[in-house]
């Protein structure tokens, strides 16, 4: 299975919407954080929503740590992290990953199933849904982040 990784930044919404298909690891995840953070229109004042709906993880616990901790040093401030999932290996995944950060990250992440509920706790409103949507889907056809 290919793999896909990419992002957006809306300014208008405060929030930086990422999007990883396919058979994933903890190196995939870096990257796409640090090219967010190249981004000139990265804003650590923006919440992120995260989708992970359509991936297979290929994580370990040592993983999740090296995954911690560069986000520790490099990708942490305050918001809101809205993770979306859509198979109970993808929470538990992502559940494992809250449990090794022990909320020690000043970022609270949140897992969701549906869109509708994630935008909720990023701060937007149901009348966002159809342009978040709509981001979901362009970004879900461009190439991977470098």
């Amino acid at each position: 299975m290919s793999r896909r990784c990419s992002y957006r930044i809306l300014p208008d919404y405060n929030l930086i919407v990422s999007r990883y298909e396919g058979e994933i690891s903890e190196s995939e995840i870096i990257s796409l954080k640090e090219a967010i953070t190249r981004d000139d229109s990265f804003n650590i004042r923006y919440n992120t929503l995260d989708d992970f709906s359509d991936t297979t993880f290929h994580m370990t616990g040592e993983s999740n740590v090296l995954v911690y901790n560069w986000l520790r040093d490099h990708y942490s401030w305050r918001r809101n992290s809205a993770v979306l999932t859509s198979t109970p290996e993808q929470v538990v995944n992502i559940t494992l990953f809250t449990h090794i950060q022990k909320y020690e990250l000043p970022m609270k992440i949140k897992i969701f199933s549906t869109l509708e509920a994630a935008l909720q706790w990023v701060r937007l409103s149901t009348e966002d849904i159809p342009a978040i949507r709509s981001v979901l889907n362009e970004i879900k056809r461009m190439p991977i982040a470098t």
